[in-house]
């Protein structure tokens, strides 16, 4: 069963509190530059997700050598970003672990609804969480490539991470984005 917790704290304690949370998580794969250009401009950089900054790449181990890889974008961004970041780190983890190929097994994306959550005792506000679009991709590593499905690790990684990391901003018309969360979330 779910349970709910209700924090009451004023506007300067939240705002304290959200200052130290990012000071805290400042080394968690983003820089406070990083954190302030991604916010602005909704490009999507190689670097972890953590509870500042949802938006990144986030991986799971689902058996020897396989692996779940995440990556999660404002909704805005497109399904082929999010497949580019979650790729690089795909080889970025294979070269990691000195395995120099990698396949995809298996692609799945998601919308994740947003939440709203109220803060405060008489000067409560609501704080909304935005959706996110999310891109699983299921990796399997090997030593060696059994078929020409298999990619090499050193290449994708050399040829991938300085597209991506090319990538413009949010379309100037995210207006497709928000009617899918509109079906997907009721918003």
């Amino acid at each position: 069963m779910a349970q709910t917790l209700v924090l009451k704290i004023s506007h300067g304690l939240a705002a304290a509190l959200a200052v130290s949370c990012a000071i805290a998580f400042s080394g968690c794969g983003a820089t406070s530059s990083s954190v302030g250009s991604l916010a602005q401009t909704g490009a999507i950089g190689y670097s972890a997700s953590n509870m500042v900054v949802p938006n990144g790449y986030s991986e799971v181990s689902i058996g020897p050598d396989q692996y779940r890889i995440r990556a999660t974008g404002f909704v805005e961004n497109s399904r082929p970003e999010l497949e580019k970041l979650a790729t690089v780190r795909a080889a970025d983890l294979a070269k990691s672990q000195n395995l120099k190929y990698f396949r995809i097994a298996g692609i799945s994306e998601n919308i994740v609804c947003g939440t709203k959550t109220t803060i405060g005792g008489k000067e409560s506000r609501e704080v909304v969480i935005k959706a996110r679009r999310t891109v699983d991709l299921d990796v399997t590593f090997a030593k060696v490539a059994a078929d020409a499905t298999w990619q090499d690790s050193h290449q994708v990684f050399d040829t991938v991470r300085p597209e991506l990391d090319a990538q413009s901003p949010l379309p100037a018309s995210p207006e497709a984005a928000r009617e899918e969360v509109r079906q997907k979330c009721g918003a």
